[in-house]
């Protein structure tokens, strides 16, 4: 029976600070924490191991290293540098105890220097394309985000290239951008794979309309404007990256989606470091059952599927990981749990 994938995902968010305004994004319009202690942050794990997720994203806004509130908040803590932070975080996943956890990033572009630093123990970094129509940056979308230039996000993607680091990208679909961008964006990135081989998967996410921004009253894209964008993009990477239909609360759009040709959820959240998802087990369920009804069958998979073990490019630490995550997996499939956490 074919499968179709997804990865159950705990976000621990890390600050909703932000440089910049994304007309779409509602990130900045709830109280922000400041970063987190190596002590919350084992606290929060603890939950995340009890959802039974095998995935961390460490989320936090862009552009912030050096905003004054958390420069003080890394200093206190007795880090140099934001960059020092991050490791210290990624670092504190990867050795909890118990059931394996990778760690993703979600903090935006970050630099060479920093990055090559990061990458011993850094799995992968989740760095969105968004778009490939620059017209957005003159429109409510990308008007007060500059960073979202697609040359700026192909620099960020290309720098992890270089040093080696997994990325996961992908596009927001409905922001107002032309649809021969969306083929644009995976030729860009099928091009980036082809030099690199980094590239871990290719996502799509339908635009959700939030409320207090810019883009509130904007109207979100239909299933076929979606499926016609997984399509696309689906012709162009096809055998080279996974394709992932990231909907989000919009679960009719699965059903369509896997017809035309989707094998890959993607992330799917079922918490935050702010809250927790208490619906999501009985919808999973309900999409389980649709996809049975047509012939396929929902599983769980590792962040890091697409080849990338084989491929030589990862540091030993993170190999190990994934290898104690596999393992553990498989003995808690086969009723051996204790012994997962014990050999763990």
């Amino acid at each position: 029976m074919p499968v179709i994938k997804y990865v159950p995902t705990f976000e621990l968010v890390l600050t909703r600070r932000c440089a910049y305004e994304c007309g779409y994004c509602n990130f900045t319009n709830r109280p922000s924490p400041l970063p987190p202690s190596r002590k919350v942050v084992r606290r929060l794990l603890r939950l995340a191991k009890h959802l039974d997720v095998n995935q961390v994203t460490l989320a936090a806004g862009e552009g912030i290293a050096d905003l004054p509130e958390i420069v003080r908040v890394y200093r206190y803590y007795g880090f140099s540098s934001w960059a020092e932070y991050l490791a210290d975080t990624l670092r504190t996943v990867m050795d909890s105890d118990g059931r394996p956890l990778v760690p993703v990033l979600d903090v935006g572009a970050i630099g060479f220097v920093e990055l090559q630093k990061l990458r011993g123990i850094l799995p992968a970094m989740r760095l969105m394309l968004e778009s490939a129509d620059d017209r957005l940056l003159y429109r409510a979308a990308h008007r007060n985000a500059p960073h979202k230039s697609f040359a700026a996000r192909l620099r960020a993607i290309e720098t992890a290239g270089r040093l080696g680091v997994p990325v996961i990208t992908g596009i927001l679909v409905g922001i107002g951008e032309h649809p021969s961008t969306w083929m644009k964006a995976a030729e860009a990135v099928a091009k980036m794979h082809e030099k690199y081989h980094n590239i871990q998967e290719f996502v799509l996410v339908p635009f959700a309309p939030s409320p207090r921004t810019p883009m509130e009253l904007h109207s979100p894209p239909s299933r076929e404007t979606f499926v016609q964008a997984c399509m696309d993009v689906r012709n162009v990477l096809d055998g080279k990256v996974i394709v992932s239909a990231e909907v989000g609360g919009r679960l009719d759009f699965v059903a369509p989606a896997v017809r035309a040709g989707i094998r890959d959820l993607g992330e799917i959240r079922f918490a935050t470091s702010e809250r927790v998802d208490t619906e999501l087990a009985s919808a999973l369920a309900d999409i389980g059952e649709s996809l049975r009804e047509q012939g396929f069958k929902l599983a769980s998979r590792q962040t890091l599927v697409n080849g990338m073990r084989r491929r030589g490019i990862l540091p030993t630490e993170i190999v190990e990981l994934l290898r104690r995550q596999r393992e553990y997996q498989h003995l808690v499939r086969n009723g051996g749990e204790s012994s997962a956490t014990t050999a763990s």
